[in-house]
């Protein structure tokens, strides 16, 4: 089902804000945590954090792969969209999951 006036059906839609809450609340309680003390195990991540652009680095990602996808579904036939919508979901579910796991060191 496509809306008419976005073009952005609901599925392309959830798996957008999958990607953008997964990469959310990783950023955020990765941040919460090197705050308090905790050490960073992802060497990007630290090197990132350390220069000044991990912010960058994340809204960077989020923008980069909803235009990939976004172009790559309209320029490709309706029949594809599911599977160009998996590299979002896979994306904010792996950011879910560190983000779920860095609330458990936390707390």
């Amino acid at each position: 089902m496509m809306n008419t006036k976005t073009g952005i059906s609901s599925t392309e839609f959830f798996s957008y804000i999958i990607m953008f809450f997964g990469v959310l609340l990783d950023h955020v309680t990765t941040y919460q945590g090197l705050n308090q003390g905790l050490f960073e195990s992802n060497i990007l991540v630290k090197y990132c954090y350390d220069a000044g652009v991990w912010i960058l680095l994340d809204v960077t990602l989020v923008i980069g792969v909803v235009a990939t996808s976004y172009l790559v579904a309209r320029a490709s036939d309706g029949g594809r969209l599911n599977l160009v919508l998996i590299f979002p979901v896979i994306l904010g579910i792996m950011r879910l999951a560190a983000g779920i796991w860095n609330l458990n060191i936390i707390l």
